[in-house]
C-alpha cells in the first residue's frame, strides 16, 4: 500500500545539521558577550509622523519587505542562504485562531526583513502573494529552518495554507537542553547568551491596548526583526554546545519529534460535549451536598472558599490541634486537613468540597470551554521539554495532571469521532526496566528477560518465599518498595506510603539490597559521577545538572542525590516515549489514524474502527524496538481499545 504524506508536515527524520561556518560560527567569549551593549534596543512609539519616517529609523541591516521588488530580493536571499531563521507575528497566542499579521526573516546576524501580511495600515504585499512566493523555500526539505518556539510558527503557517518543510531547529529546545535551569523564552535567552535587551511584546502593544495588526508596519519591523536576528544569533551561539556537550541523539529526537507534536496539537481529541454538560450538572449537586454536610459538621454556615474562616471553624470553634502553620497562621491546606482527618469529620468534608469544586470548575466546565468552535475538538498545547527530566507538560487544558481518584470520570469525556476507535499504548514498567538497565543488576534483568511479574519477583527475594507463595500484601510492599527507589524514596517517605514502621521500612530497603546489589552500585556510581562531572545523563544523551552533592545541609544534600538518581531514570523513559513517537508517526497515514495524546508513558491514537488491528499490531512492533542496540531489557507495551479514554 502506498503510504500518503502527513497533512501538515512529511519530513520526519530531518539531515544532521549543518556542518557549514554559517550555521555554526565559533562561540562568542562570554565576557565580551556581556561587555556589548543591547543592539537594537529604542523605545518604540505609537506616535510617529510617518511611516516613512520610522523606516529610515530601523536598524542597520533591518528592512522592511512591503514591495514586488523588495519581496523578490528577500526569496534570492533566502534561496541562496543555507539556513534561515524566521518568526511570525500573529493576531493571537493560540494557533487555532490566530491570523497571521507578518513574517521576519534572518539569513545572517545582525540582518532581518520584515514582510506585514495583515495590518490594518501602511503599504503591504497581498498575503496570498507572500505566501506563494515563499512556497519554495518553504517546501525545500533541503534547507532547515530555525525558530524559537517554532511548533508555534509551523501552525500558524499551516492554518494560513503554508506547508513548512524540515529540517527543524528549535533555539528553544536547544536552549534547554544546553540549560535546563530558567526560562527559555526569546527574550530571557537573547538576554542570557547575547548580552542582549530586546523589546518585549507588552511594549509594543501597551500592553494590549493597540493590536498588533493596527500599528503602522515599520514599528512592527523593528521589533519583528530583532526576534529573526535574535533567533538566528541563539542558534549560532548554541549550535557548538550540540557537539560539544554530546547532544547530537537527544537534539536530533527533539527536532524530529517537533513536527509530530505540531501535528498532534492541530489534530486534537473529540469531546462529548454532553457527557460534560451532564457531569458539571451532578457535580454541583455533589457540591452543594458536600457544603450542607461541612455546615451540619462545623454546626453553622461559613465561606468554604475562604481560608481564614476555615482556620476560625477548625482552630477556634471546635478547637482542633493545628499540626502545620504558614506564615498566616494555623494552615488549612492539604497535608494539614488530611493530616487533622481523623480527629473530626469536617476536614475530610473540606476536602471532598474542594476536590469536586476544582472536578467541576477546572475539567468539566474547562474542557467544555476549550471544545474548538471551529472543530469541536480540543487542542492542547504540548511542551517537548515541559519538565527538567525531559518529559513533555500539557497545558490549556492540562492532560498530565488529572485527579488521581477521579481521572476514569474525566477521561470518559475524551471520546473517539464516530466510525473510530482510540487506542491506547501504555509502555508497561517502564522506569523499572531503565533501572535494570543501567544496573545491569542479575536478577531484575532475569524477570524482565524471562517475562516474570517483577514486583511478585522483589516480593520472593524480599520475603524469602517462593515466588508461587507471594501474597498480595508482599507484593504491594514490593512494589512500594521498586518505585519508591526509582524515586528516590527514604525510608521514611516508604513507611508513610506503605503504613508501617519507618524501623519497618529501613529492614524492607535494606532486604531488597541484599538481594539487588546491583541498584545500590548504581545510586552510588551516578552519585560519584554526578560530583565529578556536574551532570547525569540519559540513554540519548540528555543532561541533568545537579548541585547541592556536597551541601553540608543533609536535607539539601539528600535531595540532590536523589535527583542524581532518578534524572537518568526519568529522562530516559522521556527519551523512549519520545523515540515510539518519531518512529511510529511516518505509520500512521497508511491507517489513516492520527496520534492525539501524550500522556506520561501513555499514547492516544484515532484509529477508524476496520483499521484498528492492523495499526494495534504496528504500535507493539514499532514501540517494542529497543531504543538504542546496547539497551539491555526487553520494552513491553500494553495496548488497549475503546471508544473513550480509560
Amino acid at each position: 500500500m502506498k503510504r500518503p504524506q502527513l497533512s501538515l508536515f512529511d519530513n520526519l527524520e530531518p539531515e544532521p545539521w549543518p556542518n557549514h561556518p554559517e550555521a555554526r560560527a565559533p562561540q562568542a567569549d562570554p565576557a565580551a558577550a556581556a561587555a556589548e551593549p543591547p543592539r537594537h534596543v529604542s523605545q518604540l512609539s505609537l506616535f510617529t509622523e510617518d511611516e516613512g519616517g520610522a523606516e529610515r529609523d530601523l536598524p542597520e541591516g533591518f528592512r522592511l519587505v512591503d514591495t514586488e521588488d523588495a519581496l523578490q530580493e528577500l526569496i534570492r536571499e533566502l534561496a541562496a542562504a543555507p539556513l534561515f531563521a524566521f518568526d511570525t507575528e500573529t493576531t493571537a497566542l493560540d494557533p487555532m485562531v490566530a491570523e497571521l499579521v507578518g513574517l521576519s526573516f534572518s539569513t545572517r546576524p545582525g540582518s532581518a526583513s520584515y514582510v506585514p501580511v495583515g495590518h490594518t495600515r501602511g503599504r503591504q504585499v497581498e498575503r496570498s502573494r507572500v505566501l506563494d512566493a515563499l512556497r519554495p523555500v518553504f517546501e525545500d526539505g533541503t534547507r532547515p529552518k530555525v525558530g524559537h518556539n517554532l511548533k508555534f510558527d509551523l501552525r500558524v503557517l499551516e492554518r494560513a495554507g503554508a506547508r513548512v518543510a524540515g529540517p527543524y531547529y528549535d533555539t528553544m529546545i536547544l536552549a534547554h537542553l544546553v540549560r535546563e535551569e530558567g526560562s527559555h523564552g526569546l527574550k530571557e535567552c537573547a538576554r542570557h547568551y547575547l548580552g542582549r535587551e530586546m523589546t518585549s511584546f507588552d511594549v509594543l502593544t501597551s500592553r494590549g491596548r493597540h493590536p498588533l495588526q493596527s500599528l503602522p508596519t515599520a514599528l512592527v519591523a523593528r521589533y519583528a526583526c530583532d526576534d529573526a536576528d535574535a533567533t538566528l544569533s541563539l542558534w549560532e551561539k548554541l549550535s557548538p554546545e550540540i557537539a560539544a556537550a554530546a547532544l547530537e541523539r537527544v537534539f536530533q529526537l527533539e527536532s524530529e519529534l517537533l513536527p509530530v507534536v505540531a501535528q498532534m496539537e492541530s489534530d486534537g481529541v473529540a469531546m462529548d460535549a454532553g457527557y460534560l454538560t451532564a457531569l458539571a450538572t451532578d457535580l454541583e449537586k455533589q457540591i452543594e451536598a458536600t457544603a450542607e454536610a461541612c455546615y451540619q459538621a462545623a454546626g453553622t454556615r461559613f465561606n468554604l472558599n475562604s481560608p481564614r474562616q476555615i482556620a476560625t471553624i477548625l482552630y477556634e470553634r471546635l478547637g482542633l490541634n493545628a499540626t502545620r502553620h504558614t506564615t498566616m497562621g494555623p494552615s488549612t491546606g492539604e497535608p494539614a486537613l488530611k493530616a487533622l482527618a481523623g480527629t473530626h469529620p469536617l476536614p475530610a468534608l473540606i476536602l471532598e468540597h474542594r476536590e469536586l469544586s476544582k472536578l467541576r470548575s477546572t475539567y468539566a466546565l474547562g474542557l467544555l470551554r476549550s471544545i474548538s468552535l471551529e472543530t469541536r475538538r480540543v487542542h492542547p498545547s504540548f511542551q517537548q521539554i515541559g519538565a527538567r527530566s525531559g518529559r513533555f507538560s500539557c497545558a490549556h487544558p492540562n492532560l498530565q495532571n488529572l485527579p488521581k481518584d477521579s481521572a476514569n470520570t474525566i477521561r470518559r469525556a475524551f471520546a473517539a469521532a464516530p466510525g473510530h476507535l482510540l487506542v491506547f499504548a501504555d509502555y508497561s514498567q517502564i522506569e523499572l526496566r531503565i533501572l535494570a538497565h543501567y544496573s545491569e543488576d542479575p536478577g531484575l534483568l532475569a524477570a524482565f528477560r524471562e517475562g516474570e511479574d517483577v514486583h511478585a519477583r522483589t516480593a520472593a527475594e524480599i520475603f524469602r518465599v517462593p515466588l508461587d507463595s507471594v501474597t498480595s500484601v508482599q507484593r504491594q510492599v514490593a512494589k512500594g518498595i521498586n518505585f519508591g527507589l526509582v524515586y528516590g524514596m527514604s525510608s521514611q517517605g516508604l513507611a508513610a506510603q506503605l503504613g508501617i514502621s519507618q524501623a519497618q521500612a529501613e529492614r524492607y530497603i535494606e532486604a531488597y539490597f541484599g538481594r539487588y546489589a546491583g541498584v545500590r552500585r548504581y545510586m552510588a556510581e551516578m552519585v560519584a559521577r554526578a560530583r565529578e562531572q556536574g551532570h547525569v545523563t540519559t540513554l540519548l544523551g540528555r543532561r541533568r545538572h545537579v548541585t547541592g552533592l556536597d551541601s553540608s545541609n543533609p536535607r539539601i544534600r539528600g535531595q540532590a542525590e536523589r535527583q542524581v538518581i532518578n534524572a537518568p531514570i526519568q529522562g530516559s523513559a522521556a527519551d523512549i516515549i519520545k523515540l515510539a513517537m518519531v518512529r511510529l508517526a511516518p505509520h500512521l497515514p497508511a491507517f489513516r489514524a492520527r496520534m492525539i495524546l501524550q500522556v506520561h508513558d501513555e499514547l492516544v491514537i484515532e484509529v477508524p474502527e476496520e483499521e484498528a488491528e492492523g495499526l494495534r499490531r504496528t504500535i507493539v512492533s514499532v514501540m517494542e524496538q529497543p531504543p538504542t542496540p546496547e539497551f539491555r531489557v526487553p520494552l513491553c507495551v500494553e495496548v488497549e481499545m475503546g471508544s473513550t479514554w480509560r
